[in-house]
């Protein structure tokens, strides 16, 4: 996972310290931690990225299936596929700007609904991912 902003990267590591979501000041096994803690859930080795700015990521990311969640989109269940890989673009306390989702949809982006409620953001991040891997398998 990369955080799309600072902002981002702030709430992701606060509650769960995901792959790219590492502090300046983080301890110099933080990076291993990670590693450890995906390998011994059967994962991949984590990948530390830096954050990427908003355009930054629509204009890089181009997997077959590139899903921003927001409660105003296709239902999860309704979506159909063997995509291959996936990418997952959670919004910030609040929401994605109707420009930002305007973009994203622009960019090939879709918007799908996996909640009928709310999550909080670093909530959304590990339930919308485990939800996608429950629908289309391990990418």
């Amino acid at each position: 996972m990369v955080p799309v902003d600072e902002r981002a990267k702030e709430i992701l590591v606060e509650y769960y310290a995901l792959p790219g979501a590492i502090p300046a000041d983080a301890p110099d096994d933080y990076e291993f931690e990670l590693d450890e803690a995906a390998c011994q859930c059967g994962g991949v080795p984590a990948v530390v990225e830096p954050p990427l700015r908003f355009g930054e990521v629509l204009e890089k990311v181009k997997c077959p299936l590139r899903v921003l969640a927001d409660g105003s989109g296709a239902l999860l269940k309704e979506l159909e596929g063997d995509f291959g890989s996936a990418a997952l673009m959670i919004g910030p306390e609040g929401g994605h700007s109707a420009r930002e989702m305007e973009e994203a949809a622009e960019a090939g982006w879709l918007k799908v609904a996996f909640h009928p409620f709310i999550m909080r953001a670093e909530t959304a991040a590990p339930v919308c991912a485990a939800l996608l891997q429950q629908k289309f398998g391990e990418f």
